[in-house]
This record gives structure tokens, sequence and C-alpha cells, in this order.
């Protein structure tokens, strides 16, 4: 009896209060969070996520590789450094193309673009929605996508790409919201 417990956190003494969880931030996990948080930046609150689902495009890739890695058996060295040149090309264009997203919430229309900030647009603000193709650049490629233009009860129109696998859905969704605006 009366031995002495040392405590299992340092600097709290049994009997007081101790936390019920410790834990140490290290500073990948850190890196990691704030990756996610921009990953998925414009998603709290939201009714809807459409997104590009990137575990085909990581699968191309990947075989792409693996077929450059096998059919390089000649290079020796250098196929190790084309395939680091290729994984730099293809991996950010992939988590790239993952990150652009339409998110609505009950108030508003979010479009996520690969690198930029959200953009909010206000369903009550929304006067017509048009359907219409974007010219975008990618590693100097130009290519053309589908997208919506929206006008709004400012004048401003804000265009942005709907290349996405459920483009009928959002594009009803939008017109949804449109007229219920003007309800």
């Amino acid at each position: 009896m009366g031995r002495f417990r040392p405590s299992p956190f340092p600097g709290f003494p049994i009997g007081e209060s101790e936390p019920c969880l410790r834990t140490t931030r290290t500073k990948s996990l850190a890196v990691f969070e704030s990756f996610m948080k921009w990953r998925h930046a414009g998603e709290t609150g939201s009714l809807a996520v459409y997104s590009k689902k990137i575990a085909a495009l990581i699968t191309v890739h990947g075989i792409l590789i693996l077929i450059f890695w096998v059919l390089a058996m000649r290079l020796g060295r250098a196929r190790e450094l084309v395939t680091y040149i290729l994984l730099a090309v293809f991996g950010p264009r992939t988590i790239i193309e993952g990150r652009r997203a339409i998110i609505f919430t009950p108030t508003e229309v979010i479009y996520r673009p690969a690198f930029a900030s959200p953009l909010h647009v206000p369903l009550q603000c929304i006067v017509s929605v048009r359907a219409n193709l974007l010219l975008d650049l990618f590693l100097l490629r130009p290519r053309y996508l589908s997208g919506v233009a929206l006008t709004l009860t400012s004048g401003d129109t804000v265009k942005f790409p709907v290349d996405f696998k459920e483009q009928s859905e959002i594009l009803r969704r939008l017109d949804a919201a449109r007229s219920t605006a003007r309800a």
C-alpha cells in the first residue's frame, strides 16, 4: 500500500485532472492535414459534391509507366530517370484532376478549381443557366471542355467547366435552383 506510482502522463500527477488522450502532432501529419483541407475545400455543409473519380486515371497512368518500364529495359540507368520524370508529370495531373469539383450547398453552388480558391455563387443570384464550351490549357495543350455560363443578378457572367460524369444532373440542379430563386 502506499507505493508510489508514476503518472503515465508527465506533468499530470495521479489524482489530478489527467487527459483522456494525449497525442503528439508530427510535421508530416500536419502536411497531410493541410493537403486534405486544400483537397476538400468548400465541402463543409454540402448537399452534393461532384468531382472526377481518379482511381481509373491512376490505373491508366500506372499501366503506362509500367509499359514504359518494361519496354525501356535497354536504357539502363536512364530508365529510372525517365520513369521519375513520367511520375513527376502524371502524378500532379492526377491529383489536380481529382481536386476540381462542383459543390452544392443549401444556399450556394461552389466551383472548386484545380489550384485556386473555391468560387462561391449564391443560388438566389442566378438569373440564367447556359451550357457552353470552355478552352482549358494544361501543360500548354489546349482542350475544350463542356461548361456552364451562369448569368447573375448583378449582370456578371460566371463560367466554369462541368466535364463530369454527372453533367446532366449538375445542369438540372442549377436550372432547378434558378427556377426556385425566381419564384
